[in-house]
């Protein structure tokens, strides 16, 4: 009993070993073919064009956000200019409305003094400077800045010569000839300085400063004539303009 119940274990044994063995050349057979499978692909064209076609495709989103990105810049620059253009333009608006008010209704100007009677001597300076007053008040600019430089080559030395110079930088103002402006306004201020157009000349000078691009210069302008005369129209005028380029700073 016992010799064969050995050689049934033996056999049993040699069995399942052979069995356990064929299992695993099997198994190392199928992972050889799975490992074999994977190397064919990762060596092959088409993953390879697919990796390009993916890479392709990611500089192109990236390029395209970076454009979109640019477009959006842009717009905004373009909103922001767009605004200010309305900005300049309301201002433009208001300041020659603010002009014609004070040709037709400011008291106590030489303008409405030439309404008096006037001796010989002075009826040519007050023809000429009147002719160059009512060109301005017609709107013709060129035509009025021309007028006002022969009143001074001619009357320089005028009880009106303030006003005309005043107005002779208004004239260029509104034609954007900053630089010629901002010449006549300083002559107020520097030949004038007790008249009653160096306040308006002032707040002229911080405003042809802003649109010459000094702002820093605008600025420093534009406080003086708040400490200078606090409490009229042009120091509310210089708080205006100087809260216009905060905002756009």
């Amino acid at each position: 009993m016992t010799a064969a119940v050995c050689r049934i274990a033996c056999t049993m044994t040699v069995a399942v070993g052979l069995l356990f063995t064929g299992s695993a050349a099997v198994a190392d057979e199928e992972l050889e073919r799975r490992v074999q499978r994977l190397e064919n692909i990762l060596d092959g064209d088409q993953l390879v064009e697919l990796i390009d076609q993916l890479s392709a495709v990611e500089q192109e989103m990236r390029e395209l956000r970076g454009e979109i990105d640019e477009q959006s810049h842009r717009l905004r620059q373009l909103q922001q200019r767009q605004r200010n253009l309305y900005g300049d333009l309301d201002e433009r608006v208001r300041e020659i409305e603010l002009a014609a008010d004070r040709l037709a209704t400011a008291p106590q100007t030489v303008e409405q003094e030439l309404a008096e009677p006037a001796t010989d001597a002075e009826g040519g300076e007050r023809e000429a400077y009147q002719a160059a007053f009512n060109t301005l008040r017609e709107g013709r600019y060129d035509a009025a800045a021309q007028a006002f430089s022969d009143f001074l080559d001619a009357f320089g030395d005028s009880e009106y010569a303030a006003n005309a110079r005043y107005w002779l930088g208004e004239s260029y103002y509104v034609n954007r000839d900053f630089a010629a402006a901002l010449e006549n306004f300083e002559r107020v201020l520097d030949e004038h300085g007790d008249s009653g157009k160096a306040p308006d000349a002032l707040l002229k000078v911080g405003y042809t400063q802003y649109e010459m691009g000094d702002a820093d210069a605008a600025r420093e302008t534009l406080d003086r004539v708040r400490e200078e005369y606090a409490g009229t129209s042009v120091a509310r005028l210089a708080e205006e303009r100087l809260v216009r380029i905060r905002e756009e700073e």
